[in-house]
């Protein structure tokens, strides 16, 4: 059981909020309370007075799951994966890498910062969320893998 499963309180809100909530949800496995946790984070990261001052950080990269090793080994053999950019504004882009081409000499780091995070300071990106999609559970119940969440 995950830790966040184990450390759950109930937590009614309207069904307006939930749907305010669901339109910044992100990805594959996005639930009410990853959401409400990246926009905390994201007001946080506005009102610290330091990121006005300083050079902003690097975005976070995040392999959902797994390890960035992990991630590799279940790119090479998808061949396809979900990059979700996360910007200052609390607003997002998911973008859908054909990796094709990925292999075990590729670097993917050096791919993430030259294709999605190169101009990171100027598009104020903060954060990179990346998960492989798994062929057998998109043939199971039926979902292309040109259809992603928006």
């Amino acid at each position: 059981m995950k830790e966040y499963e184990t450390d759950l309180i109930d937590f009614p809100i309207t069904t307006t909020t939930y749907k305010r909530i669901e339109k910044y949800a992100v990805g594959f496995d996005d639930t009410p309370d990853k959401t409400i946790v990246r926009l905390l984070d994201i007001i946080e990261n506005l009102n610290d007075t330091n990121i006005k001052t300083q050079k902003p950080n690097k975005p976070e990269l995040s392999f959902h799951h797994n390890s960035g090793s992990e991630f590799e080994e279940e790119l090479i053999k998808s061949k396809m994966a979900e990059v979700v950019i996360h910007y200052r504004d609390g607003s997002h882009k998911v973008n859908i890498w054909n990796a094709s081409h990925f292999n075990e000499r590729s670097d993917l780091r050096a791919h993430l910062w030259s294709e999605y995070l190169s101009d990171w300071e100027e598009e104020k990106i903060i954060k990179a969320e990346l998960d492989t999609y798994n062929s057998v559970i998109e043939k199971t119940i039926g979902i292309s893998n040109h259809i992603r969440k928006q």
